[in-house]
């Protein structure tokens, strides 16, 4: 994901935030944090939603087996 963010967004702010929310993401990996910093890459993605869309049904994947670990 992130070489795609790399590939297709141009280097700035709008880079930045995508590329630093995505590592707290998967610093957050199987942790209650997760659906947080999930949450958080969608919004810092804003207009460039196309580019992580592949990657959606994995992301929500995790953030299910996060969510059922919770409860």
């Amino acid at each position: 994901m992130r070489a795609r963010i790399e590939a297709d967004i141009a280097e700035g702010e709008d880079r930045r935030k995508i590329t630093e929310a995505l590592a707290a993401l998967q610093a957050a990996h199987g942790k209650p944090s997760f659906a947080q910093r999930y949450t958080d890459l969608i919004q810092a993605v804003g207009n460039h939603i196309k580019i992580i869309t592949p990657f959606i049904p994995a992301l929500t994947e995790m953030l299910q087996k996060v969510l059922s670990h919770g409860h």
